[in-house]
């Protein structure tokens, strides 16, 4: 029996038997030069190398033989399941050959056995019946499977490959197991091409029969390269980048085709074509193929199955694409609602990738928020950083809130500076009140921290009384603070400070900065937190009087008429609520009396005077009640007929007469208002009436007719009651008339001797009999000068300082009524004047009287005729 070993390294080896001359036959192996075989005469076929295997005329039955790819190793393997290696120091069997070695195993014949270089070691694989095993290293065996292969081969990388069934190939190496394939149909043949590939035939059933089919695969990109039928395919032969197929059709004849290898980009068309971009993927890696590419394929992968509505197949290849294709562009495409958990998935993947900007943070975190993947928020809150101004922290809070994530929501609320949502945490959601406190005061910014004492002030008040008063006083105190200047000449120099300031501005953490820019700040009224102490009276009073004691107060009146307003309310549910216990015990209550006094206290105190409204507070008084109040700013404020109208309304007769008896003198309009209210009908304490006309009698202002009058409003009222006093006042005015007619007649015969003179004047001349100087007393002489008023004068001895001559002995007197004339004259214009003088004169008529008397009037009438 001859074999042939497959070409190895330009030479032929052989494996066959040989006679020698005794006649024994030996297995020997022969190694051949193709060119000696070129000679026509076999006779001189000559081998460049001949090595006898075992001994001379040993029954040997030969089942397979392998050579190496340098053949300088053979193995033959034996029908008894024997295995003959040999090896050579050099190529072609040339040099030294070692010894052959005998492995024996006894179990089955072996089919087949190759060569395989793994790891720079020559290994050889065989195959029995039982199964499948690897010499290492052409040493130890080791099992690989446990079944026989009904087909095996070797590839160029030196890995075995086994068809171990109708349907499954096996790779394998020196080792174990490393891959396998499933490919269908029962295997005719086997053959491996080039590193990747593997041809298997098989039998194929058609509609026209049964025919005999072939196709060639590629195992590490896992796609089927090329396939195809025949009526009979007898063998399969690969060479370098080609392989040769040889069929036989129906009529007997033999076809030799050539297949050859396609290059890179043709197939890439090919995959895409078919829309095998899976494969296109896993060949352009295979092939080292630069990274952008492999992100253009995995973007066309991934548009392709998003048109077909396969989301998680498309974001799965899109997440390859990062970082070659541009986020925007996945990102478009998965903003629909429905798609959310599509666009996490991708936005997640890019975080990781660490190629994520703001907006990709702020998107993902928005995205968390909606599907309310509080977990997923968590978990990347503790390992990034957020950027408010883009993600949108308001919502996020709000959901984790409403999932009860309370400290999730604290963190993002504190790491977003969102100070709003941070109180609200701790007040509304925690009930942890003091921590809220101590965050205004330790990281609000100053500028901020009045505003939110007084949103939460009303809950704060309410669980942590003490400390949120303190707060609220600190912040009062602060915004009067003597505001520190910076010098610009020494910014290194510290600002002088008080012991009191330094602590008012460490009690609330207030920054170098902050501090630069006091000044600036605008802080609240004190009267704006005021609204925080609606339902704790104790506090408020606490506050109040705090307020009270400090000066420069902005919005001064405000406070204070809250203040007496508090003081008020107290005072009056005192009241209230013992009101039955005062009337029936007649006594004052405690509580009553403590705000009665604070009240009276203020009002009574000077410093106090220009930081309330008098007349808000005396409304106040009225509103509430308080007589003491009210009595103390009428008098203070000289409102005594306000006092009067006060004392009326609450009937308090002993008051109504004590005021006008004290005022009434200066006031006539008191004790006019006292008779009405005595006079009323409702009255019935008459008894008052004749004391009141008593006063009234000597007031000369008071007209009877106006107290007769009021007197007439009531028919009830008995004339004995008020005879006495018309009886006084008749018997007065009968005298005032008596002495006013003697006066009158006294004046009209003044007036009869001025008129009598007067036309003597203007009628007759007068003469001067007179023979002496007025002034001088020198007997008179030329020139002289006479006057009208009988004195006369040497002219040089009269002093005149206008053109015309006057009497000096008569220019005082003439003075006196010119000047008074004019002072007339200058009244008649003020009217103002005459007011005052008609509301305080005793007799109006005669004050009338005496205007129209001097002309006063007159001086108007010709003004505006």
């Amino acid at each position: 029996m001859t074999a042939s070993g497959t070409d190895r390294n330009g030479l032929i080896v052989t494996l066959g038997f040989e006679t020698d001359t005794r006649g024994l036959k030996s297995l020997t192996l022969k190694v051949w030069d193709p060119e000696t075989l070129l000679i026509k005469n076999p006779a001189e076929y000559k081998p460049r190398k001949t090595i006898p295997i075992g001994k001379p005329g040993q029954a040997y039955q030969p089942t397979s033989f392998a050579v190496n790819l340098h053949a300088n190793a053979a193995a033959i393997g034996m029908n008894d399941g024997t295995l003959y290696t040999i090896r050579s120091r050099g190529n072609g069997f040339e040099g030294e050959v070692k010894d052959s070695q005998v492995i024996m195993d006894a179990k089955a014949p072996i089919n087949s056995c190759f060569f395989s270089t793994l790891d720079n070691q020559l290994h050889v694989f065989l195959t029995t019946r039982n199964g499948t095993y690897c010499y290492q290293n052409m040493q130890a065996k080791k099992p690989l499977v446990q079944v026989a292969a009904v087909h095996i081969d070797v590839n160029s990388a030196g890995s075995l490959f086994l068809a171990t069934d109708p349907t499954t190939i096996v790779q394998c190496n020196q080792v174990g197991k490393v891959n396998s394939w499933t490919i269908e149909g029962e295997k005719l043949l086997m053959r491996c091409f080039k590193k990747d590939y593997i041809i298997v035939t098989y039998i194929q059933k058609t509609e026209s029969g049964v025919q005999t089919a072939f196709s060639v695969f590629d195992l590490v990109n896992t796609y089927l390269a090329i396939s195809g039928g025949f009526t009979s395919i007898l063998n399969v032969v690969p060479a370098g980048d080609s392989f040769f197929l040889i069929s036989m059709n129906q009529r007997g004849e033999k076809q030799l085709l050539k297949f050859d290898e396609r290059d890179n980009n043709y197939k890439l068309e090919t995959f895409f074509k078919k829309t095998s971009y899976d494969v296109a993927l896993r060949f352009a890696k295979n092939q080292g193929y630069e990274p952008a590419l492999l992100a253009e394929i995995s973007r066309m992968h991934g548009d392709h199955l998003y048109s077909k509505g396969d989301f998680a197949g498309a974001i799965k290849n899109y997440k390859l694409t990062v970082p070659h294709i541009e986020p925007s562009y996945v990102i478009r495409k998965f903003l629909d609602v429905s798609q959310m958990e599509f666009l996490i998935e991708y936005l997640e993947h890019i975080h990781d990738s660490k190629i994520a900007e703001k907006p990709h943070t702020a998107l993902l975190l928005n995205c968390y928020v909606k599907q309310k993947a509080i977990t997923k928020l968590e978990k990347f809150l503790d390992k990034s950083s957020v950027d408010s101004e883009l993600f949108d922290t308001e919502t996020a809070i709000t959901v984790c809130r409403e999932l009860t994530y309370k400290d999730l929501a604290l963190k993002l609320a504190k790491t977003c500076k969102n100070n709003d949502q941070v109180l609200k945490i701790y007040i509304e959601d925690k009930k942890e009140f003091r921590p809220a406190i101590d965050f205004i005061k330790n990281d609000v910014e100053l500028s901020a921290k009045s505003e939110y004492v007084k949103q939460f002030g009303q809950t704060l008040i309410k669980y942590e009384p003490e400390r949120t008063l303190e707060l609220i006083q600190k912040l009062v105190s602060i915004s009067i603070m003597k505001k520190p200047t910076q010098r610009s000449y020494a910014p290194d120099q510290p600002r002088v400070l008080s012991a009191e300031d330094r602590d008012l501005l460490g009690y609330l953490n207030v920054k170098d900065v902050e501090l630069d820019q006091l000044a600036d700040i605008i802080f609240p009224k004190p009267d704006e937190f005021l609204p925080i102490f609606m339902n704790s009276n104790d506090y408020l009073e606490r506050f109040l009087t705090f307020l009270k004691n400090l000066k420069n107060l902005p919005n001064d009146k405000v406070i204070f008429h809250r203040m007496f307003e508090f003081y008020l309310q107290q005072y009056h549910k005192a009241f209230v609520a013992k009101q039955a216990t005062l009337m029936y015990q007649k006594t004052a209550d405690p509580e009553m009396a403590k705000y009665e006094k604070l009240i009276i206290d203020v009002l009574r105190e000077p410093m106090y005077d220009e930081r309330y409204d008098k007349n808000h507070c005396l409304i106040l008084f009225k509103m509430y009640n308080f007589q003491p109040g009210i009595t103390f700013l009428c008098e203070k404020m000289q409102m005594r007929e306000e006092l009067l109208s006060y004392y009326i309304e609450i009937n308090d007769h002993v008051k109504v007469l004590d005021l006008c008896r004290r005022y009434g003198e200066t006031e006539n309009n008191l004790w006019i208002q006292a008779l009405k209210y005595f006079c009323k009908p409702e009255n019935k304490d008459k008894n008052k009436i004749p004391d009141v006309l008593e006063y009234i009698s000597k007031i000369e202002a008071l007209s009877p007719l106006v107290i007769l009058n009021i007197l007439s409003r009531n028919q009830n009222i008995p004339y004995g009651l008020i005879k006495t006093y018309f009886l006084k006042k008749l018997q007065e005015e009968r005298t005032f008339i008596e002495k006013d007619g003697e006066k009158a007649k006294e004046n009209m015969e003044k007036a009869k001797a001025s008129r009598a003179e007067y036309k003597k004047l203007k009628t007759q001349a007068k003469v001067f009999q007179t023979n002496r100087c007025a002034e001088c007393d020198f007997q008179l002489t030329l020139p002289s000068i006479h006057f009208m008023c009988g004195h006369s004068f040497h002219e040089n001895c009269l002093i005149s300082e206008g053109r015309e001559k006057e009497c000096s002995k008569c220019k005082f007197d003439n003075n006196e009524i010119l000047d008074r004339k004019k002072q007339f004259e200058a009244e008649a214009d003020n009217s103002r004047m005459f007011f005052e003088k008609l509301s305080t004169a005793k007799n109006k008529f005669d004050l009338v009287a005496e205007y129209l008397g001097r002309g006063l009037f007159n001086h108007r009438k010709e003004e505006n005729p």
